[in-house]
């Protein structure tokens, strides 16, 4: 099996942190996108993840994902999620019902983009 890596970029719109992920997020690279994404998310109040550049996304994504967001809620931190319409990451948002713990949306600039 041949490692598949992820590729996380970051940057800033004012006061919001963007986490532009690329590559496909599964259980062949998740330690790396935990350990990533945790020390980023740490370093603002509004981060939006965008997961436009995911193909797929597994449970171990999913489940990352939804920490983020627990860490970040008990702390008072926002959090959304960018995806493209109709791809993977967007369909499974749907089917675990992501949208009813934070913004899942298609649209960038109802996120500030």
């Amino acid at each position: 099996m041949t490692t598949t890596a992820v590729r996380l970029r970051q940057y800033n719109i004012g006061s919001t942190l963007v986490l532009e992920v690329d590559g496909d997020v599964d259980v062949v690279n998740i330690k790396d996108f935990r350990q990533s994404v945790l020390c980023a998310s740490d370093t603002s109040n509004n981060l939006v993840m965008d997961l436009r550049k995911v193909d797929y996304i597994d449970r171990t994504g999913l489940e990352v994902i939804i920490t983020i967001y627990s860490i970040r809620a008990r702390q008072g931190k926002k959090l959304a999620i960018l995806v493209e319409s109709h791809s993977q990451p967007h369909e499974i948002s749907k089917v675990v019902y992501l949208h009813t713990l934070t913004k899942v949306t298609t649209k960038a600039s109802e996120v500030g983009l």
